[in-house]
């Protein structure tokens, strides 16, 4: 799959990058870094790069990933998986306007 975590534990440079943009010293795989893969690309780089070298992690391949565009760091072979995935989708459907009042 395209849409894969870097070896964050076993590249150094990657890894070091990433608890440098972080500001995580402590970060040793991607799952240390996930938090910030929510946060909006103009909080700072550091969401990106995370997006960029952690997309499993940070679901760029679902419709979790709000930022999921590749000017947003993810990866765009992710996005192209999860269209391929809302493509072949049978349970798609609409809500009604009782369930978006909610």
């Amino acid at each position: 799959s395209p849409c894969v975590d870097s070896d964050v534990v076993n590249d150094v440079r990657i890894r070091l990058l990433l608890q440098e943009a972080t500001g995580n010293h402590f970060l040793t795989r991607c799952s240390d870094a996930w938090a910030v893969c929510g946060e909006p690309p103009d909080t700072g780089f550091a969401s990106t790069l995370v997006r960029l070298y952690c997309p499993q992690t940070c679901k760029c391949d679902s419709p979790a990933q709000f930022f999921a565009g590749a000017g947003e760091g993810c990866p765009r072979l992710c996005g192209v998986k999860w269209t391929k995935t809302l493509r072949v989708a049978t349970h798609c459907q609409d809500f009604g306007m009782d369930e978006l009042s909610r």
